[in-house]
């Protein structure tokens, strides 16, 4: 007994040294394994964990009418349902898991939004969302013909295979259709008439300071660059090409996300390029009298003179 506890005593001694505190941890994790494999304490019993979809009841309650989609467990207890997502364009908050009859996990997330009524999901998911309560957590069976019918969506769906639907209805957005306003989900976004023009001088006085610091950027480096001819050159292309960014039409067709398409295909050179091709062919159909340029003393057609 007195062995272990100075093998203890040494082991704490080492995580008081440590000076990593992930290391301090390890180190007294591992002084706690040897004591309980040698018996001298006992072990923490398991704590039981509730599921993060809630601990449900087994019930059968047919939501599609047809024995197709089927409720077949539910928090919910008796009369205590709360607001529904019955109407077109309810959105509402979930925290689900969707998996196949055979167990094969397709999708799981947490505070995801759904809008009910959305067609680009399968029939059994919407009838699914729409017949929970808020607050409820629910699990549903789901009959092919009402998820991937019998081609599936091979390999993840089999043919004919059923879907399993884990779902609990976090809390409910508005709906898109008879809503007022979504102001809540960014509710840093100017919407009044005085927070947008607040928010547009906010933006056009840092445009201007950062012109202003570009400018100084810009002379310091012509400064520090003065006599050397590549470098003057090599300056003069990055100001044009900067300026060439700069235009309205260019950045218009920028991606907001930040990601950026291949090299030939960036707007400051498709444009320009398209302005050439345009300006070629023009000159080719003059140049071979395929477009004839006549002066304002021309005749049209039904005067004397005329010809094609």
């Amino acid at each position: 007994m007195s062995r272990h506890v100075e093998q203890f005593a040494v082991i704490t001694g080492l995580a008081g040294k440590a000076a990593d505190p992930m290391m301090t941890m390890c180190i007294l994790r591992v002084a706690a394994l040897a004591l309980v494999a040698d018996g001298l304490v006992a072990p923490r019993p398991p704590v039981a964990r509730r599921s993060a979809l809630g601990a449900r009841a087994p019930v059968r309650v047919d939501v599609s009418g047809d024995g197709a989609v089927v409720k077949v467990a539910t928090t919910l207890d008796g009369d205590a349902a709360g607001r529904t997502f019955g109407a077109d364009g309810d959105v509402v908050v979930l925290d689900y898991a969707a998996s196949t009859a055979s167990g094969q996990l397709l999708d799981a997330a947490s505070g995801a939004q759904y809008t009910v009524g959305d067609d680009r999901y399968v029939k059994g998911w919407d009838l699914a969302v729409r017949s929970l309560s808020e607050g409820e957590s629910a699990a549903f069976e789901c009959d092919a013909s009402y998820a991937y019918g019998p081609s599936g969506v091979p390999p993840a769906v089999r043919g004919g295979e059923g879907l399993r639907f884990d779902i609990a209805a976090v809390g409910y957005r508005g709906n898109v259709r008879t809503s007022s306003s979504f102001a809540s989900d960014k509710p840093l976004t100017p919407r009044t008439a005085g927070a947008i023009k607040a928010e547009y001088e906010r933006r056009r006085d840092a445009r201007a300071a950062g012109a202003e610091d570009a400018a100084v950027a810009k002379l310091e480096r012509d400064a520090a660059t003065a006599g050397d001819v590549l470098a003057t050159l090599r300056n003069v292309a990055s100001d044009v090409a900067d300026g060439v960014r700069g235009f309205y039409f260019f950045g218009f067709f920028e991606s907001q996300t930040g990601e950026t398409p291949p090299w030939y295909l960036r707007p400051a050179l498709t444009f320009p390029a398209i302005f050439a091709g345009v300006g070629l062919a023009f000159y080719v159909l003059v140049g071979t009298d395929a477009i004839l340029l006549r002066g304002d003393s021309s005749p049209i057609p039904g005067q004397d003179g005329f010809s094609l």
